[in-house]
């Protein structure tokens, strides 16, 4: 019987594609966790990895999709939990469980990075209001306000919320705030405004894990700010947008390089284009570098764009995708930097299938380098 002290929970996967999973009766526990110093609230959702069709559901679920958590108290269900799955974790053993980590939409504020300068005279809700609309969020401001200076505002978003614009509030007026977010809302109060606190409990089981799908180190935007004027005000050099429209919006935050720009930088930032790990190889011939894809993309404009950009003006450079094959018979096939599985020996003469099915997947082994060359600049 639910209750207050035992409620029961119920949640639903709704996919980018619009399907929607009713996951339920397959869960076996959920855990959440909200740590200190971080905004974005996690929750972890075991579950059973059913049949779905002719497939199962570890196949149909992925990074980016929606979980919804719902918690019933007597009353009627209520939801306590709106994010988005960043890490999905499947055994194969006995139990077949996918694990399906998840955080809400601050999870962008506290992964990106931003630079931006504000006139004198906006109050922390102006402030805090424009910076939400920049990520596409609403906001709900309730917590104390004050008029500030001019402000220039660089570092991880949600730093700059908690320590350099609610932070100087709570220094100033002496109380404290809670920064959430409810239904995608970002929610901005005083400590004490809270609602019903609900306990996750978790069912105690180990399993063992053999593949694994990521958003963790993502970057699908980099700002880069030219030199600071008298005023301390930076104006954006360049942006380079990747694959925001899937992945979100994950902002990092570069200075405009005087060359030479190092191998390191100009490989970040044609990755951040590409959407898939790049590497830069210096002197392949005189005056000339290659860059590196190590999966197939179709933004290869935006990569040039980046790179052009960046380089030195006396450089030239080739691009060209690498699947690279291992005579070991175990293949790691990566997306978007972060997806891992490894195929038994059975399953090694199929890479080049997997390889082309899965979107954004890099073949990365030891012998026999294939090169598909795409475009000599």
């Amino acid at each position: 019987m639910a209750s207050m002290d035992n409620p029961e929970y119920s949640a639903v996967i709704v996919t980018k594609s619009g399907a929607r999973y009713n996951i339920t009766s397959i869960m076996t526990g959920v855990e959440t966790a909200e740590e200190e110093g971080q905004v974005a609230q996690r929750v972890t959702v075991p579950f059973f990895n059913a049949p779905n069709g002719s497939a199962y559901l570890n196949d149909a679920v992925n990074v980016m999709d929606r979980m919804y958590l719902y918690a019933n108290d007597g009353n009627s269900p209520k939801e306590v939990f709106r994010g988005f799955i960043w890490e999905i974790e499947y055994s194969s053993n006995r139990e077949k469980i996918v694990s399906a980590t998840c955080y809400d939409n601050l999870i962008f504020f506290q992964e990106s990075e931003e630079s931006k300068f504000f006139a004198k005279g906006q109050s922390t809700s102006q402030v805090t209001s424009s910076l939400c609309a920049d990520w596409g969020v609403k906001q709900n401001y309730t917590y104390d306000s004050i008029t500030h200076d001019k402000l220039t505002l660089q570092g991880t978003l949600s730093d700059i919320f908690l320590n350099d614009l609610l932070g100087e509030v709570k220094r100033q007026k002496g109380t404290r705030f809670v920064m959430r977010s409810r239904e995608d809302i970002v929610d901005i109060a005083p400590v004490g405004q809270n609602d019903t606190v609900y306990t996750l409990h978790q069912n105690e089981r180990v399993t063992s894990t053999n593949s694994r799908v990521s958003m963790s180190g993502v970057i699908t935007k980099i700002k880069i700010m030219g030199a600071a004027d008298d005023s301390g005000t930076s104006n954006t050099a360049a942006v380079v947008i990747g694959k925001t429209n899937e992945y979100g919006t994950l902002q990092k935050i570069r200075q405009k390089d005087t060359p030479p720009v190092n191998p390191a930088k100009l490989a970040e930032y044609a990755s951040a284009a590409a959407g898939v790990p790049c590497e830069v190889i210096e002197n392949v011939a005189k005056n000339t570098f290659a860059v590196v894809l190590r999966a197939n993309s179709d933004t290869i404009d935006r990569v040039k764009q980046a790179i052009d950009e960046a380089k030195p003006a006396h450089l030239i450079y080739i691009i060209y995708v690498e699947l690279l094959r291992s005579a070991q018979a175990d293949i790691c096939v990566a997306i978007a930097s972060s997806r891992r599985t490894v195929y038994p020996d059975e399953e090694v003469d199929q890479w080049q299938r997997m390889a082309g099915a899965v979107q954004y997947a890099a073949v990365t082994a030891t012998k026999n380098r294939t090169y598909t060359e795409i475009e000599v600049q």
